[in-house]
C-alpha cells in the first residue's frame, strides 16, 4: 500500500512551501505515494521539488475528485441547516448567523470541503499511512479521520500553535469586529442626526418601488445617459418610473462581510449621494436606524447566551459529526455568530423595517436575497407587509446551489419564511427548475432574464473565417478568490500572445506578493516581468467594460480562473478558456449542475495547456468558429433575456400570495 500525502494550503512564501515539499520528497524516498493536490501549486512543479522519480507518484487532482462528488457534498451541508431548523428552533438568531447561509467564500466552509476530499481520498486508496502537509483547523480532524481506519499519520510541518490558542484568536477576532461595526453604526447614526438638522431633507418616495443596492460597489455611469446605475438592476429605476415612484434603498456601511466599512468611507459615500448624484432617488438605511435599536441589536445578553448553550447543546447531540468524526474545530468562527455577524444582521432588519414601515412602498426589488443582509432587507419589509422580489444577480453555479437555494429551502413551511422574497426572478428556465427541485413552489419562481447583462437581445451575429481570421490578443481576468494569482501566469503566456490583463473590481488594484500594481508601466519594472512581454501588456483596464474591451481589442480568446464575466464572454463570441483549480473548485460557472461538465469549455491546469489551445484557436479558424457557436448555445441555456428585455420584464412582475408551501407546485 502507498503514503497518501496531502498537499493542502499552508506557507505564505513560495520558498517555505518548496521547502516543505522538499522534506516531504525526504520522508517519502522511495516509496510509493499517492499525492493529493489541494493548492494551486501545479502538477510539474510539486513534482519537480519532490526530488524524487515521478512513476512512483500516483497523482491525484482534487478538482477532478471535487466534481464526481459536490452533490453529496452539497446535501451533506444541506442536511445540517435541515436537522437544525426543524429539530431545534430554539436555535436563537440562527437566520443571522453563516452557518445558515452556507456561504463557500468563507474558510469554515472551504476546509469542511478539504476535509471531505480527504476523507473520499483515504477511503478510495486505503493508505498504509497518511502525510498531511498544511496549518490551520484541518489538522485539528486529520487525527480523528485517521484513527477512524486505525492509519498512522504524520502532519508537517508540526503545529506548534495549539487549538486552543487559535480559539482565542478567533475571539479576539470577534469582538475586534463587532466593537467596529458598533463604533462605525453608532458615529453615522449620530452624523446623519446632525447633518439632518442642518440641511433640508428630500421628501421619502411614499408608496414607491425600491430596488436594495449596496453603495458604491458595482455601481457605474451610463455612457449615454451618464446617470449612475446599480450593475445588478440596469436601468430597471426607468422602467419603474414610467408607472410609479423608484427609488434606490441603499447601504452605504454593508459589504457583505461580517464587518462593515469604514466611518470615513461611509461618509464619503453619503455626501457623494447628497451633493453628486442628483439623477436618482436614495433612501438610506443607516438613516432609519435608532439607538435603542442599536444598543438592543448589540448587546443582546440573552441572546447571546441562548446561542452558546444551544451550541453546546447540539455539540452533546453529535451533531457536528460529519464524514463519522466531530468537525466542530473547522466552525470556530461560525461558533462566535452573536460576536461577529449576527449584531450587524439584527440591526440591519431593525433599519429595514423601520424604513418599511414609514414609506410604505408597494414592493421591492432585492438582488442579493440570498445573503444575510438580503434577508434582514427582506424580513424587515415583511413586517410592514410589503411584497419582495429577489433578483438572481449571479449565475447559478456550485458555489450558488447551497447559499441561494438549498439553504433557502430549508425556510420553506417553518418560522424563518419570512426572510424568503415572494417572488425570485431568475435568469433562465434551467435555474428555475433546480428551486422546483428543492421544493420551492414553481409560481414563486418566474424567468425574466439578467438585467445586470447590458447586450442587445439579439446582437449575436454567427461568426465567419473572415471575421476571426485577425484575432490575435487575449483577455486575461482576475478572480476575487485568489487576487493576483493568475498574474505569474499571464506572464508565460504573453510570451506567446498580446495579453491585456484585467483586475477583478474588488481587488483592484492588483498585488503581486508584497508590491502593489496599478499600471503596465509598474509591472515592467518587477524583475520577474521586465522584458518579458510581446508586443503590449495592459494592466489598467479596470475603467473598461467587458463589451468594450471586446469592441476595442477584438480578443481571440479570454482566460478567466473563477470569474462570472465568463458568461458575458460567451455572449459576445469570444472562446473562454478556465484556468483550473484544486483549492477552490466549486467556484467555476461553467461547472455547474444545470448542464454538467462542460467539454466546450475547457478547463485547464498546466500553462502550456493554455498555450496549445491558444495555438489551436489561432492556426484553426474552424475550431475557433466551433467554439464561439458552442459558447453562444451555452449561453443560451442559462440565460433567458438580457439587459433592457429583462428590466422591462421584471417591472411588471405582480406578487399574487405571500406564503410558501412545503412541496413545489405543478
Amino acid at each position: 500500500m502507498a503514503t497518501l500525502v496531502v498537499l493542502d494550503k499552508s506557507a505564505n512564501s513560495l520558498q517555505r512551501t518548496i521547502s516543505h515539499i522538499k522534506t516531504v520528497g525526504k520522508k517519502t524516498q522511495s516509496k510509493q505515494i499517492v499525492l493529493l493536490n489541494l493548492t494551486d501549486l501545479s502538477e510539474d512543479f510539486v513534482l519537480t521539488h519532490l526530488s524524487f522519480d515521478p512513476s512512483l507518484v500516483d497523482y491525484v487532482n482534487g478538482f477532478e475528485i471535487y466534481t464526481k462528488i459536490d452533490e453529496q457534498f452539497i446535501e451533506i451541508i444541506k442536511t445540517w441547516l435541515e436537522t437544525l431548523v426543524q429539530n431545534d428552533p430554539r436555535f436563537p438568531l440562527l437566520e443571522y448567523s453563516r452557518l445558515s447561509e452556507q456561504n463557500f467564500s468563507i474558510s469554515p466552509f472551504q476546509n469542511l470541503k478539504r476535509l471531505h476530499l480527504i476523507s473520499y481520498t483515504i477511503d478510495k486508496y486505503a493508505p498504509s499511512s497518511v502525510l498531511y502537509m498544511g496549518t490551520g483547523s484541518v489538522c485539528d480532524c486529520i487525527q480523528p479521520l485517521c484513527q477512524q481506519t486505525s492509519t498512522p499519520y504524520v502532519i508537517h510541518p508540526p503545529q506548534y500553535i495549539r487549538p486552543w490558542i487559535r480559539s482565542i484568536n478567533s475571539i479576539y477576532k470577534a469582538l475586534l469586529i463587532t466593537s467596529h461595526n458598533l463604533f462605525t453604526e453608532l458615529i453615522l447614526l449620530i452624523y446623519i442626526r446632525v447633518l439632518r438638522y442642518f440641511r433640508r431633507q428630500k421628501e421619502s418616495p411614499n408608496n414607491g418601488v425600491g430596488i436594495y443596492a449596496i453603495y458604491p460597489t458595482n455601481w457605474q455611469v451610463n455612457n449615454n445617459t451618464q446617470r449612475h446605475q446599480y450593475r445588478y438592476s440596469y436601468n430597471l429605476v426607468d422602467h419603474i418610473n414610467r408607472n410609479d415612484n423608484g427609488y434606490y434603498f441603499v447601504s452605504i456601511l454593508r459589504q457583505n462581510s461580517d464587518a462593515l466599512r469604514s466611518i470615513y468611507t461611509g461618509i464619503r459615500s453619503l455626501h457623494k449621494i447628497l451633493v453628486s448624484d442628483s439623477d436618482n432617488t436614495y433612501v438610506l438605511l443607516e438613516e432609519y436606524g435608532s439607538l435603542s435599536g442599536l444598543i438592543r441589536s448589540y448587546f443582546d445578553c440573552k441572546g447571546t447566551i441562548s446561542w452558546f448553550r444551544s451550541w453546546a447543546r447540539t455539540k452533546r447531540s453529535k451533531y457536528w459529526q460529519c464524514f463519522g468524526i466531530d468537525v466542530e474545530p473547522l466552525l470556530g468562527d461560525i461558533s462566535l455568530s452573536p460576536f461577529r455577524e449576527i449584531p450587524k444582521n439584527v440591526y440591519t432588519e431593525h433599519c429595514s423595517r423601520n424604513a418599511a414601515q414609514l414609506i410604505q412602498p408597494q414592493r421591492i426589488y432585492i438582488p442579493v436575497f440570498e445573503l444575510l443582509e438580503g434577508r434582514a432587507i427582506t424580513a424587515g419589509h415583511h413586517t410592514a407587509n410589503v411584497d419582495v422580489i429577489g433578483v438572481q444577480h449571479a449565475v447559478m453555479y456550485n458555489l450558488q446551489i447551497p447559499r441561494a437555494v438549498s439553504s433557502m429551502s430549508c425556510m420553506i413551511g417553518t418560522s424563518y419564511s419570512n426572510q424568503l422574497p415572494d417572488i425570485i426572478a431568475v435568469e433562465g428556465n434551467e435555474t428555475k427548475r433546480i428551486y422546483s427541485s428543492y421544493s420551492f413552489p414553481n409560481s414563486k419562481i418566474q424567468v425574466v432574464g439578467a438585467p445586470r447583462l447590458q447586450f442587445d437581445q439579439d446582437n449575436f451575429i454567427p461568426p465567419t473565417e473572415t471575421t476571426v481570421v485577425d484575432r490575435r490578443n487575449v483577455l486575461i481576468f482576475d478572480d476575487m478568490y485568489a487576487s493576483g494569482s493568475v498574474l505569474t501566469m499571464s506572464k508565460i503566456i504573453s510570451t506567446s500572445a498580446p495579453v491585456l490583463f484585467r483586475s477583478h473590481p474588488s481587488r483592484h488594484p492588483v498585488k503581486h506578493g508584497h508590491t502593489v500594481i496599478r499600471t503596465s508601466e509598474e509591472l515592467d519594472n518587477l524583475p520577474d516581468f521586465r522584458n518579458c512581454v510581446n508586443e503590449f501588456y495592459d494592466i489598467s483596464l479596470i475603467n473598461l467594460s467587458i463589451s468594450e474591451l471586446v469592441d476595442k481589442y477584438r480578443p481571440l480568446a479570454s482566460i478567466c480562473r473563477m470569474s462570472t464575466v465568463s458568461i458575458e464572454m460567451l455572449k459576445l463570441g469570444v472562446p473562454v478558456i478556465q484556468i483550473g483549480s484544486n483549492q477552490y473548485p466549486m467556484v467555476y460557472p461553467m461547472l455547474n449542475r444545470i448542464t454538467g461538465p462542460l467539454p466546450d469549455i475547457p478547463i485547464l491546469f498546466k500553462t502550456s495547456e493554455i498555450i496549445e489551445e491558444l495555438e489551436t484557436l489561432k492556426s484553426s479558424t474552424d475550431y475557433q468558429l466551433s467554439r464561439i457557436v458552442a459558447g453562444h448555445n451555452i449561453f443560451s441555456i442559462l440565460i433567458d433575456r438580457l439587459g433592457e428585455d429583462a428590466c422591462q420584464l421584471l417591472s411588471t412582475i405582480s406578487v399574487a400570495n405571500n406564503s410558501y408551501s412545503n412541496t413545489a407546485s405543478s
